[in-house]
């Protein structure tokens, strides 16, 4: 039975010159360093072409049927859904997003499952300037699946959420409602004053 390691040599070879089958054995860290080094690239792009604004430099990494779930619980499957939700925010007389610029850091490396699935997370620093001047930075999670085909390096899902009890809208939203709520007080005031006389008279 000793010839039988014959025929896992020519598998060995294939491994050693494939980094997928290699990092899938879990014996070479040069190929799950080259892994992770594609990933961090893939990682850099799409940060720079989101910070542009260049939805077709995005799309290009993000797997035909990706899907995105955004902060504002926008997206969709697939590149025309994701596409369409892009431009209906940032393009067109009726946008609402002028910019975004968003700094992504991984808290660790990505977990790699057979050499060719991959779960990165994080945090995120965004920020976004709105069609009338108005800006916020926003602290985010994310977490992203990716998938291997052909070689290369592919976006299947993306999830940014943040803090529904600690954003800077929030506290916009809430100034503004402490400010509506105090001039409404302030206006029945008036008006209880302004009927008091008139009774009295």
């Amino acid at each position: 039975m000793k010839w039988l390691w014959l025929l896992t040599i020519p598998v060995m070879v294939f491994a050693l010159e494939n980094p997928v089958l290699a990092a899938e054995a879990g014996g070479d860290k040069a190929a799950m360093e080259q892994l992770h080094n594609e990933l961090r690239k893939l990682k850099t792009e799409v940060e720079a072409a989101m910070n542009r604004g260049d939805i077709d430099s995005v799309l290009k990494h993000a797997h035909k049927d990706v899907v995105l779930t955004s902060l504002n619980a926008g997206g969709g499957r697939g590149h025309a859904k994701v596409r369409e939700y892009n431009d209906k925010l940032m393009k067109g007389p009726g946008r609402t997003v002028e910019s975004v610029n968003v700094t992504f850091t991984p808290d660790e490396l990505s977990l790699l499952y057979g050499g060719d699935t991959a779960i990165s997370w994080g945090s995120s620093v965004g920020k976004y300037k709105l069609v009338g001047g108005a800006e916020y930075e926003i602290n985010s999670r994310w977490t992203s699946t990716l998938v291997r085909e052909d070689g290369r390096w592919q976006i299947a899902s993306f999830h940014i959420s943040a803090n529904l009890f600690d954003n800077p809208v929030l506290s916009t939203v809430t100034k503004s409602l402490y400010w509506a709520v105090g001039i409404a007080a302030l206006v029945a005031l008036l008006i209880g004053f302004l009927l008091g006389r008139r009774r009295k008279s």
